[in-house]
């Protein structure tokens, strides 16, 4: 059975959420067991919590990935460069 093979680890649950791209999970997944026994959370409000963080951290890189196509960013960059050489 492969889960008799499989290690239950550290390096076994940072390399599968990587490779699920869970990437907001796979970088803070210790500090929220953390407070999820701390604050005594269910399993539910446990996965609540996993799916919340992984959810704001693809909504955040979405939003850096279409602001940096639509050139947002360099002409944000730009009229702020002008403004502040700008000679009043």
């Amino acid at each position: 059975m492969i889960r008799d093979k499989v290690k239950y680890d550290d390096e076994y649950i940072k390399n599968q959420l990587k490779s699920f791209k869970l990437v907001d999970i796979k970088e803070s997944y210790q500090e929220i067991i953390d407070q999820a026994i701390k604050e005594k959370l269910g399993y539910k409000e446990f996965l609540i919590k996993l799916i919340e963080i992984e959810e704001e951290g693809k909504k955040r890189r979405l939003a850096v990935r279409l602001t940096l196509r639509a050139g947002f960013d360099s002409k944000v960059k730009n009229t702020h460069q002008k403004l502040i050489n700008h000679k009043y």
